[in-house]
């Protein structure tokens, strides 16, 4: 699909300049999520297992307390199996003479606390940082913020080691610089990305957090089962070394503008300029800029006042709360409730996310072509995919609580929902880049702060409702109702209110940049 003018000649998505950035923006969102999560598994061999609340005064009610108790019976070698054994006995013995690591003896409201200390510092900084990225320029605010999260990441194993209160004021911080990564690469992709690209190479790059959930779910969790070769703090000090090397490699390749690149084609720069909005460094702030409207800024009146702009607030926020919620509570569940070892618990975890990173690649892919063949518009076909990537989640996860002590219909249930989670990153995820490219980073730092909340409130509820007994599945189950309905309410919003039009308030009213751009928009 070309721009209406008819003069536009595509250039080829790969090999190019445009797709390296997508590329590098998915290993560094695979490396900025797997320093989030990493704690999630980590913690199950961190903290002594919690015990059953006993009330010596009432041995009565304790007993029929215990009796009512929907704890599902573990297997005679003590937890479920669905792989061979990693090691045999006599690599256990060894292990075992190697010398065990610590477990810290923390209150399931420490850990509840912990696990939502990076989120109260993400919040804070999404607004922030996507303004950064619109007047500095996206790469070096990306940057940073990799590179003080892997900082952060190498000393997770000392603040530990000090106390939960020093582990919970490294994890706020680390959700403070990772707070920009999100809004800055999004600011990127406005200048980046032409309009009828949007949903593909947006998809392409943030689903490199969902790779990283995959990948190092599962490496955590193996890594956290060997002892002998490090054990859990061994799992931050790789993924931390991992983010620095990235940082220099980032750092020496990539450019916050086209017109700033090095080696980028001629033609391609013409192709991408000719179907974007540009907006030059500074310009946000009132520096010079040729572009007519690239100085103005955001309209935040009208942007709260935007029926859009809240349809992409609910989505954001139903979703994360769902995504967010099983990212730091699964691995709880699948071994407090579910009995499933630490090695099995990350592979596990990672599970629904790959099939989720296979579908949002899918789904991305069929949105453009649809809407480079006009077969429908993009106000509807975000709508589409936001209900669906919403309600059939939400269904799924009932059916979890509803599957009770059968292991294998609860990881089918997750990890089928959590698929088709995938049709999100075609919908609100990429939203921001249709109702205003030039201010899609401040944008996205706007709705992403309030989905944010949903990385403590998620916890905060999984722990309030299953602190009587964590191996209860009937106190999970309500979690995941509760879960599910503010999934399934946050879509439908979204299904009825959102839009894939520029909106008025984009650029200067009037300016020829606008009149430009929205006639480009409008033919796609």
């Amino acid at each position: 699909m070309m721009g209406s003018d008819g003069n536009n000649k595509s250039y080829p998505k790969w090999p190019s300049t445009r797709f390296s950035l997508a590329l590098l923006g998915w290993i560094g969102f695979a490396l900025v999520y797997a320093m989030r999560v990493n704690l999630s598994i980590a913690i199950v061999k961190m903290v002594e297992e919690p015990p059953l609340k006993h009330n010596r005064a009432n041995e009565a009610e304790n007993k029929l307390l215990n009796e009512l108790s929907e704890e599902c019976p573990m297997s005679d070698s003590g937890s479920v199996s669905l792989l061979p054994r990693g090691r045999s006995k006599a690599e256990e013995d060894n292990a075992i003479s190697l010398g065990s690591l610590e477990r810290y003896v923390w209150s399931e409201q420490q850990v509840s606390s912990i696990m939502g200390a990076f989120y109260y510092g993400y919040m804070i900084m999404q607004i922030p940082g996507g303004y950064l990225a619109t007047v500095y320029g996206g790469k070096w605010v990306f940057s940073f913020g990799v590179a003080m999260a892997s900082i952060l990441t190498l000393l997770t194993p000392s603040a530990a080691a000090m106390g939960p209160h020093a582990l919970w004021l490294v994890r706020f911080l680390m959700g403070l610089f990772e707070a920009v990564t999100f809004p800055s690469f999004t600011a990127m992709l406005g200048q980046w990305v032409p309009i009828f690209e949007k949903s593909m190479f947006s998809a392409l790059s943030l689903s490199g957090g969902t790779f990283g959930n995959v990948v190092f779910q599962i490496l955590m969790g193996y890594i956290c089962s060997y002892d002998s070769i490090g054990g859990w703090p061994m799992g931050f000090y790789l993924i931390g070394s991992l983010g620095l090397l990235f940082v220099f490699y980032w750092n020496k390749h990539i450019s916050s503008f086209p017109q700033d690149h090095p080696s980028i084609d001629p033609l391609e720069l013409e192709f991408i300029q000719r179907n974007t909005q540009p907006v030059v460094p500074g310009g946000v702030a009132g520096g010079s800029s040729s572009s007519s409207g690239s100085s103005s800024s955001l309209p935040w009146r009208k942007v709260f006042s935007s029926t859009p702009m809240w349809a992409i607030i609910c989505a954001h926020f139903g979703n994360t709360f769902l995504q967010y919620g099983l990212m730091t509570c699964l691995p709880q569940y699948l071994s407090h409730v579910l009995n499933f070892d630490i090695s099995q618990n990350g592979l596990l975890c990672a599970l629904p996310w790959a099939f989720c990173f296979m579908v949002t690649q899918l789904v991305s892919y069929i949105t453009d072509k649809l809407r480079e063949a006009r077969v429908v518009t993009t106000t509807r076909i975000r709508r589409i995919n936001g209900l669906i990537g919403a309600l059939t989640p939400a269904l799924f996860l009932v059916l979890t609580g509803y599957s009770g002590c059968n292991y294998v219909m609860a990881v089918f249930c997750l990890t089928l929902g959590l698929s088709f989670a995938g049709f999100t990153a075609s919908a609100y995820n990429c939203n921001h880049l249709d109702l205003s490219p030039q201010h899609a980073g401040t944008l996205f730092g706007i709705t992403n702060t309030f989905a944010t909340m949903s990385g403590f409130l998620a916890p905060a509820l999984a722990s309030w409702l299953t602190s009587a007994n964590p191996r209860d599945r009937v106190l999970w189950q309500q979690y995941f109702y509760i879960t599910a309905a503010v999934d399934a309410l946050g879509g439908t919003f979204y299904f009825l209110f959102a839009s894939g039009e520029l909106q008025n308030w984009s650029s200067q009213k009037g300016s020829s940049s606008y009149a430009k751009l929205k006639k480009r928009v409008e033919t796609v």
